[in-house]
């Protein structure tokens, strides 16, 4: 009997008596259980899942542990890693995740991705969608779901911010000027504060060296790229008094879009996590923000005085302008209207900034890459200070940068290259819909050979929502080798151009050199899934003429004008990466000794 343990006998009065002396601990172990239970119950549904027929089945759901729940939180919180363990540990073109008590239907596969963005559009809606983001991420109101958001946005495109013509063409001249007027005076090289520009006050300029010609500086490159860009691109698009009147818009739209994923879940402030409350709070300030330039924009509008802040309200440019009056066309108040431009504000600067940086930088890394990329853009991007016999003054001019857009686009293959690249890697856009009529969606053979599977068929059911996380394909080993490296060559291709068929620009070379008949050419090679994935749309680059070459002038502008090193000198080390809204964001910041090239 001494080995012999002897358990008490569990009364009601001891099972109360336990209860009122541990509810902590009872709390917990029933959360745990329950939990378990979950992770169980959802992972035998998985392995057992529903057959519709013979030939069709229901995409895998991923097992989750939190009921009800379900994937929310990794959803919103760690997005890039919940998606690619799925999709390597699920060996199907399509799975499920549970959210919220609904199904996310999730496709990884470009024929499946062809045949729901063309062949079964009408199936499916973004409306509901995009009116979940635009309450949660944006503020706006219930009423505005009376407009029809796929025919409004047709013409305001809010959420992904592409321009349509003569909007695109117009605005894309106007910042190409303001980018060549203030590319020269990116870094002023002044100690004092008072005298730095804005986006100098922002990324912690240290001079180094301000004697005469031997001007250096460090800077945090990241923090002097998005802001400098930012800046360029909302004087342009908002109007000469925006940054004036609102200093603080960066910074805040930093804020906001570092916890962004978690917004659009609806997980609310209280949540003990770093950064989501200091994210509200910055939505609050840059909504107040577009509420006193919308309420300043209707005052202009109707022929009266806004005020000092705002007295240069026709410098706001005309696509903005025509999105204003869209909107009170459509009914919508001051606050409404406030929540349908942040989302403009917020999708042309978080994208195209983050861009910026990631390109350059991948470029700077690589110096032979460099040489090459500085060869290629010299003829179309210029950076040279006048002489005195040019402008009659002794005095030194400042320095100018010249840039044709359209020969970097269409003459500068190993730059756009590098920017399809960028594009490929860092950029995490998702098609998200929900679906309003039952179909079916069958794999191709090819995806499915690629992939070593049999062509499979899925069956979605209305009142689901189906999405294409882009980035599952364009991180995918079996259509991108080495897909987590960086290698602008694999958008390029070298083909053999006939002089006759040449261009002007390329005949005059030829004429310098007439010994050959024909002639190497390096061209751009768009992958055949990127249009597939998309709908015969370049699935990747979705950001139109304007983010495109905007985003060619930004970097080739910066190649030209400046001479960046690591603050360190021991080479470019490429930073880890946070899930963005739009684009990955670098995790730590970069210093960098910036000096101008030109003397």
């Amino acid at each position: 009997m001494e080995g012999m343990i002897i358990f008490p006998f569990l009364t009601a009065g001891s099972a109360r008596k336990f209860i009122s002396e541990s509810p902590f601990e009872l709390l917990i172990a029933s959360v745990i259980l329950l939990c378990m239970i979950t992770r169980i119950c959802s992972d035998v549904r998985s392995r057992f899942r529903d057959i519709q027929t013979s030939e069709s089945w229901r995409p895998k759901t991923i097992p989750y542990w939190i009921p009800y729940f379900g994937h929310a939180l990794s959803l919103g919180l760690r997005r890039r890693s919940l998606l690619e363990h799925a999709r390597d540990n699920t060996a199907e073109p399509a799975f499920s995740l549970y959210v919220c008590g609904q199904r996310h239907n999730i496709i990884t596969s470009p024929s499946l991705a062809k045949s729901l963005l063309v062949e079964k559009k009408s199936s499916i809606s973004p409306n509901s969608f995009i009116n979940h983001v635009m309450e949660h991420a944006f503020g706006a109101r219930r009423n505005s779901r009376k407009l029809n958001r796929a025919a409004f946005d047709a013409e305001c495109r809010s959420m992904e911010f592409q321009m349509q013509e003569p909007h695109a063409s117009d605005c894309l001249q106007a910042t190409i000027r303001e980018i060549e007027r203030n590319m020269p005076n990116m870094l002023s090289f002044c100690r004092s504060i008072v005298d730095q520009s804005l986006w100098e006050r922002m990324s912690r300029v240290s001079i180094v060296s301000s004697d005469g010609n031997n001007q250096v500086c460090e800077v945090n490159l990241y923090a002097l790229v998005r802001n400098f860009v930012a800046v360029t691109i909302m004087t342009t698009i908002m109007g000469g008094d925006f940054m004036e009147a609102l200093p603080n818009t960066p910074d805040d739209l930093w804020k906001f879009n570092g916890n962004f994923n978690a917004i659009v879940l609806g997980i609310q402030r209280f949540v003990p996590f770093p950064g989501l409350p200091t994210a509200y709070r910055s939505r609050r300030r840059l909504l107040q923000g577009m509420e006193a330039f919308h309420s300043a924009f209707v005052i202009a509008e109707n022929g009266h005085d806004p005020g000092f802040d705002w007295r240069e309200m026709d410098s706001v440019s005309e696509f903005i302008q025509s999105q204003c009056r869209a909107w009170k066309t459509a009914g919508l108040s001051v606050k409404s209207m406030a929540s349908e431009s942040l989302a403009i504000l917020w999708a042309m600067n978080t994208k195209v900034n983050t861009i910026v940086f990631w390109n350059l930088i991948h470029i700077l890394e690589d110096r032979q890459y460099y040489s090459r990329i500085m060869k290629e853009i010299s003829p179309y991007s210029r950076a040279s200070r006048p002489g005195a016999e040019e402008t009659g003054f002794r005095l030194p001019e400042p320095p100018r940068l010249s840039l044709d857009v359209d020969r970097l686009v269409d003459s500068c293959p190993l730059l756009k290259a590098a920017y399809y690249e960028t594009l490929r890697l860092h950029s995490c856009p998702i098609t998200y819909r929900k679906i309003i009529k039952d179909f079916q969606l069958t794999e191709s053979e090819a995806d499915a050979d690629m992939a070593g599977r049999k062509p499979q068929t899925y069956q979605f059911r209305q009142g689901e929502f189906i999405a294409v996380p882009h980035s599952l394909h364009n991180t995918d080993s079996h259509y991108f080798k080495d897909p987590h490296e960086f290698n602008s060559e694999r958008f390029l291709a070298e083909k053999s151009v006939d002089i006759n068929e040449s261009s002007e620009k390329d005949a005059e070379i030829t004429k310098q050199d007439p010994s050959s008949i024909t002639q190497p050419k390096i061209a751009l090679q768009i992958p055949e899934t990127w249009t597939a994935e998309s709908g015969n749309e370049n699935s990747i680059s979705t950001d139109g003429k304007f983010a495109e070459r905007t985003t060619l002038a930004f970097v080739a502008g910066l190649l030209t004008m400046w001479d960046i090193e690591p603050a360190k000198g021991m080479g470019w080390k490429i930073p880890k990466r946070r899930i963005g809204g739009l684009v990955y964001e670098p995790k730590t910041e970069i210093r960098a000794r910036i000096k101008s090239k030109v003397v």
